[in-house]
């Protein structure tokens, strides 16, 4: 007798024909389907019910189909670490990337994910070139994972900003001024932002005035009020930065202003003679700060 197509199934085989469908759209077009983290909960489903569907069978079979879906699942993974679409330098920044959002994101990697790169300006680097990353795990919009990369000459990739002193002691970097010691944290921040810009403040006018549209301003005159009065506030709070030496090391006391999400933070930072910094603390004051853009 022919075999009964089940709904479980035909169930089982659409949803692996979609799998195989997203994997060829994915190498083919760099596209990733859009079904993404949903495709979980119906494929355990479909394992389950095959598990006891299984219940009579010879526990030698099972153990060959459950390593059979092992070396799957191996292999997937294995293709999105490895698998890079770009060439050059930003295959190199791809594929750390995709190293660090498989490891964490994990399980949610298991699935096809795309990794968008893009050149991040830097004048302070001179061997390496930095990029900003994006992982889109199942065609979500804005990227479930950020990263900026920094890439050497010699072909190795850094993870920024945790891995910032590394590139650092690569470039051999000397601090021998105030000025060169807020080089040097400008390079960090720019390294600490995956989009937008971040600057140091001097005092509060440094920050772009709030986007108030007048029509809304009319009609939420209270918010808007609001809004400008958390503005005024922050000028009795924001100084210029303040630098002192001591024992060789510069430690840095300052504010900054990121256009996305208008995040102002307080920090407090330690520049040595060779560059490398240590973060002594980072206090966020406010958000949703003057002019600021949001991430859709």
């Amino acid at each position: 007798m022919p075999p009964k197509f089940t709904c479980v199934k035909i169930f089982s085989l659409a949803l692996l024909l979609i799998f195989l469908i997203s994997l060829l759209l994915l190498y083919l077009f760099k596209i990733i389907a859009p079904l993404g983290i949903f495709l979980i909960p119906p494929l355990l489903l479909c394992l389950f019910k095959i598990m006891y569907a299984m219940r009579r069978v010879a526990i030698k079979k099972k153990v060959l189909m459950l390593s059979g879906v092992g070396i799957v699942l191996l292999a997937l993974c294995l293709f999105n670490i490895y698998y890079v679409s770009y060439e050059g330098e930003k295959g190199i920044a791809e594929r750390r990337a995709r190293e660090f959002f498989f490891w964490k994101y994990f399980p949610e990697t298991i699935l096809p994910y795309a990794v968008s790169i893009h050149e991040k300006s830097c004048s302070f680097f001179r061997y390496h070139s930095l990029y900003s990353a994006g992982g889109y795990i199942g065609g979500f919009l804005p990227p479930q994972g950020e990263a900026v990369i920094a890439v050497g000459r010699d072909g190795e990739a850094f993870l920024l900003p945790d891995e910032f002193n590394k590139v650092i002691e690569r470039e051999k970097v000397k601090v021998n001024s105030e000025k060169e010691a807020l080089e040097v944290i400008m390079a960090y921040l720019n390294c600490s932002i995956v989009y937008g810009e971040i600057k140091i403040l001097y005092n509060a006018s440094d920050i772009p005035k709030p986007c108030l549209d007048e029509e809304w301003c009319s009609k939420h005159k209270e918010e808007c009020e609001k809004e400008i009065k958390r503005y005024e506030e922050l000028r009795g709070i924001i100084t210029p930065p303040k630098i002192y030496l001591e024992n060789e090391t510069y430690t840095l006391d300052f504010f900054t202003w990121a256009n996305i999400g208008g995040v102002v933070e307080k920090w407090r930072i330690k520049v040595e003679r060779d560059g490398t910094v240590n973060i002594l603390d980072r206090k966020v004051i406010a958000n949703h700060i003057g002019c600021y853009f949001e991430l859709a």
